[in-house]
């Protein structure tokens, strides 16, 4: 009789202990399949955070490119208005995007006195004068003659020499010129385009002292060696006829 009880009891104990283990190894399962589906859904959701990033990527590249016809400076706002990013997110998606654009497409997004402006390394704004292919235009003729002559002056150039220099050509920068047009136009448009940085400087029982010099465009998209037709047009030979000094003036190892 005690026999049948131990074996009886070993039984149950048996039975039980292969109920417990089932348990355990379905709550493990349960356990690896939840971990699973965790890991999957982390997965999908950092997949569609990182699509959505890129998507905004690609609206606000398509923006600059779409707006920078004018060639004037972008505000952070401008470039962020269609996409919501705030804080640490703006800057990771202006770095984005920067990248973006040199890597696709040449271009370089140079933040300039709190903007933004898309410099082209490749559009060389001179490189009508070095071929007769294509005829430079007059607003060009209009802003390679500024910046030539701003070299000439120690990298700036007052308002009062130029006025100097296209009166004796007998062109009024104040009025509008048969050829190049409306002057102060073609200037303020220049200056909004950052080709030339315009300073005021007050001074007392006087007229203020203007002054130009190259805004951060031409440093970028223009190479002094470029204007060596210029100062030999303005001499009036070629440019293989100018003196060493001016070479030197005019050269890349000159840029700043």
């Amino acid at each position: 009789m005690n026999r049948r009880n131990t074996q009886s009891q070993n039984i149950r104990n048996t039975q039980s202990q292969n109920v417990r283990n089932t348990q355990s190894q379905n709550v493990r399962s349960s356990s690896s399949s939840l971990r699973s589906s965790q890991l999957h859904l982390s997965q999908d959701i950092e997949s569609s955070q990182d699509d959505n990033f890129q998507r905004e990527v690609n609206e606000c590249v398509a923006k600059i490119l779409a707006e920078n016809f004018t060639l004037r400076p972008f505000k952070r706002s401008d470039i962020l208005r269609n996409v919501s990013a705030k804080g640490s997110k703006a800057a990771k998606l202006i770095a984005a995007v920067k990248k973006t654009l040199l890597n696709v497409y040449g271009l370089t997004l140079e933040e300039y006195d709190g903007k933004f402006i898309l410099i082209n390394p490749k559009n060389k704004v001179l490189d009508q004068f070095k071929t007769k292919k294509d005829a430079a235009t007059p607003k060009e003729v209009f802003l390679a003659i500024i910046l030539t002559l701003i070299v000439h002056n120690g990298d700036e150039l007052t308002l009062d020499n130029m006025k100097t220099f296209f009166d004796t050509l007998s062109i009024d920068i104040e009025g509008t010129d048969s050829y190049f047009g409306n002057i102060k136009k073609i200037l303020s448009e220049a200056e909004n385009q950052l080709y030339l940085e315009k300073t005021v400087q007050t001074q007392p029982s006087a007229q203020p002292l203007i002054t130009y010099k190259w805004g951060i465009r031409s440093k970028h998209e223009v190479s002094k060696k470029d204007l060596r037709p210029v100062v030999a047009m303005m001499y009036r030979l070629s440019p293989d006829q100018l003196l060493a000094p001016l070479k030197r003036l005019y050269s890349d190892d000159n840029q700043e």
